[in-house]
């Protein structure tokens, strides 16, 4: 072989290997995105099944006067027994 039929060979080997490599980029971000996929999908439905019903905060603060319940009735007879001598 000369020269000239040895790069006419290689040159194709070239284009091969280029082609090959794009063909695996091409799988590997199709996987990629696949797999990115797929776990926005299990991540959407454990929230539409679980997560939406989950009630969280980061500083909740009540504040509230408490008062202690009575009747109205009870209140009223401890007044009219101590006016009445």
């Amino acid at each position: 072989m000369n020269a000239a039929q040895t790069i006419a060979r290689s040159r194709p080997d070239r284009k091969k290997r280029a082609k090959l490599r794009r063909v695996r980029h091409v799988r590997a971000l199709a996987g990629a995105a696949i797999v990115a996929i797929a776990g926005a999908s299990n991540y959407g439905w454990y929230y539409w099944i679980t997560g939406r019903f989950e009630v969280s905060t980061d500083d909740a603060y009540v504040k509230a006067d408490s008062t202690i319940p009575a009747t109205r009735s009870a209140h009223r007879r401890g007044r009219a027994a101590r006016s009445a001598p």
